[in-house]
């Protein structure tokens, strides 16, 4: 009996990321494959858009799921904060607003502008997001922006095998990175970069 390769789930895995990736050419800034996931670096600023998966183990099963994130640099605020994403609905999305810890509660404001949420819950109607995170390092004067949506994952059960790609449309894709686009833009337009 032959023995199962499990090298070709990464295979798999890094076919379904390349369509994704792909869906963004000619619209966006390039992305470059470095390693297993895809970059974007603009000139000689430290920071970049990255595109890759954020990889669960679980008894039986794998998942990849999809993640697009910008990586800002030289961002002061006081002290770390992590926010997160919240609304309800979808696709009819309402109430969207960030949220974070107690101690991150006077962050929350600077992203609780009306343009910003305005563009962020239309970007937010066109895909189904599994999640979308702020967080700031303050000894690293470091910004991560997170965006998840529930599609774009690739799928592996262990036993029996079976494998599932879910897609995203075209329009599903460029809506997950204009989201986190315009918290990149957001941030940047405070901090002048």
């Amino acid at each position: 009996m032959k023995q199962f390769d499990s090298r070709n789930i990464d295979r798999r895995a890094g076919r379904l990321l390349d369509y994704h990736v792909g869906l963004l050419k000619g619209q966006h800034d390039e992305f470059a494959l470095e390693g297993q996931s895809y970059y974007c670096r603009k000139g000689e600023q430290e920071a970049y858009m990255k595109i890759g998966y954020n990889k669960r183990k679980k008894l039986l099963s794998r998942t990849f799921n999809l993640e697009v994130s910008s990586i800002l640099y030289d961002i002061d605020f006081p002290e770390d904060f992590s926010l997160k994403l919240r609304f309800k609905g979808f696709p009819n999305i309402t109430g969207a607003f960030f949220q974070g810890q107690k101690t991150s509660k006077k962050y929350e404001s600077f992203f609780q502008q009306a343009d910003l949420m305005e563009h962020i819950t239309y970007q937010a109607k066109k895909v189904e997001l599994a999640y979308v995170n702020i967080q700031h390092s303050k000894a690293a004067r470091k910004m991560e922006i997170t965006v998840c949506p529930y599609a774009g994952a690739f799928l592996w059960v262990i036993f029996p095998p079976v494998f599932y790609d879910m897609r995203l449309k075209r329009e599903e894709m460029v809506a997950v990175h204009r989201t986190a686009e315009l918290i990149t833009e957001h941030i940047t337009k405070y901090f002048g970069q």
